[in-house]
C-alpha cells in the first residue's frame, strides 16, 4: 500500500511536470539596443582683415542757419574725435560674430570683423546586445536542517529549464528521505 501511494504521488508529480513544460511556449528574447548621441564641438577663431567701406551715396542738404550761439571748438573736437563701436551680430551655439567700427570725421575709418565658428559633429553610437541564449542549467548543492528532535544532511540537484522554472530533488543522507520541489519564477 505504501509503495502504491509513493508511485501515485510520483506519477502525479511527473504528469504535472510534463503538463507544465509542454503547454507554455518558450519566451522570445529581444536584443537590447542602446543608442548614444554625443555632440563634439570645435572652436575655430577667425579674424577678417581690416576693411574700410566706401560710401556709395552722399546726400547734402541745403540748410540755412540763423545765427546761433554755438561752441565751435566743441563741434570741431567731436568732429575730429575717433569713436569706436562694437556690435555683436550673433552669439549662440553656432558662432560668435562681432563687428568693430571706428568713426573719424563722420566717416567709417576702419571696420574689423571677428568671429568664432563653433563647428559641431554629432556622433551616433548604436550598440546591439544579443541576449544570452536560453538553456537548461543544473546545480548541485548541499543542505543542512532539522528539528529539535532530528537532524538532516541533504545532497541536492536542481534543474532550471529554458522557461525559468526550477525543479529540485533532495536526498537526506541521514534519514534516507527523498524530497522533490518545483519553483516558478514570479514577475514583479
Amino acid at each position: 500500500m505504501k509503495k502504491a501511494l509513493i508511485l501515485i504521488i510520483l506519477s502525479l508529480v511527473i504528469i504535472l511536470f510534463l503538463v507544465r513544460e509542454c503547454r507554455l511556449p518558450s519566451p522570445v528574447l529581444e536584443p537590447t539596443i542602446v543608442t548614444v548621441y554625443d555632440t563634439v564641438r570645435d572652436t575655430v577663431d577667425k579674424f577678417v582683415p581690416r576693411y574700410i567701406p566706401k560710401p556709395y551715396t552722399i546726400v547734402q542738404t541745403d540748410t540755412l542757419w540763423e545765427l546761433l550761439n554755438v561752441d565751435t571748438s566743441a563741434i570741431l573736437r567731436d568732429y575730429f574725435s575717433t569713436v569706436f563701436y562694437r556690435d555683436t551680430i550673433l552669439s549662440d551655439s553656432t558662432a560668435f560674430i562681432v563687428v568693430m567700427d571706428s568713426i573719424y570725421m563722420n566717416r567709417i575709418k576702419a571696420r574689423d570683423i571677428s568671429f568664432k565658428l563653433y563647428s559641431q559633429a554629432i556622433n551616433t553610437t548604436t550598440t546591439i546586445t544579443e541576449p544570452e541564449k536560453l538553456r537548461n542549467k543544473i546545480f548541485l548543492g548541499l543542505g543542512v536542517g532539522g528539528t529539535p528532535t532530528s537532524f538532516g544532511f541533504t545532497v541536492d540537484v536542481m534543474l532550471i529549464n529554458k522557461k525559468d522554472n526550477a525543479y529540485a530533488l533532495s536526498y537526506n543522507v541521514l534519514t534516507k528521505d527523498i524530497k522533490f520541489s518545483m519553483y516558478w519564477k514570479i514577475k514583479l
